[in-house]
């Protein structure tokens, strides 16, 4: 009987998996032969690890396989694992799922980078406004102290050109109001 592409492609992802479990190639065997009691097997594919540290034996069959076959499989494998056809469009869907989460990902990704952009600019924002605020609560305490210095028609320059105090006022009034303002 030859053998279809379906279940040489699942004879390769059996190899692949086994690979991932830590088998050398040399440690890999399609087409297994076992006998068990006195029942003959053949294993699609098959790690044997030749470590003396960490013995370990898996069975791999593809396609269709009876329980009976699997049962006594486990009596002469650590583990054994079924890859039915149907898990080669599983594969296929996964892959979609997963491509489809990274593409959302990527997006949130750029999401946060335009929020945290926002975030920066806002942030110099509220700083120039605590700026703006100060230069405000100056201004506010100079014409507070200003007002005391003024006469009952508000004309504040009348004052002393002796008076230190007036004098420090109006150094910080030119800093921080334009002059124009005050005209």
């Amino acid at each position: 009987m030859t053998e279809t592409e379906k279940h040489k492609k699942l004879k390769l992802l059996g190899r692949v998996l086994l690979k991932d479990r830590g088998y050398e190639n040399t440690e890999i065997f399609e087409e297994h032969k076992v006998e068990i009691g006195k029942k003959k097997y053949v294993v699609d594919v098959c790690g044997m690890s030749k470590s003396l540290m960490d013995p370990k034996t898996t069975a791999v069959e593809c396609g269709t396989t009876n329980s009976e076959k699997l049962i006594n499989l486990k009596l002469c494998f650590d583990e054994v694992i079924c890859l039915p056809y149907g898990i080669l469009s599983l594969d296929t869907d996964l892959r979609k799922t997963v491509e489809e989460y990274m593409i959302k990902v990527q997006s949130l990704e750029k999401e946060i980078i335009k929020l945290e952009k926002t975030i920066r600019s806002q942030e110099q924002s509220i700083e120039g406004f605590k700026e703006r605020v100060k230069q405000h609560e100056k201004v506010i305490i100079i014409a507070e102290v200003l007002k005391r210095y003024a006469d009952e028609n508000r004309h504040w320059w009348t004052y002393s050109r002796n008076d230190e105090r007036i004098n420090a006022l109006m150094q910080i009034l030119d800093e921080v109001v334009p002059h124009d303002v005050l005209i």
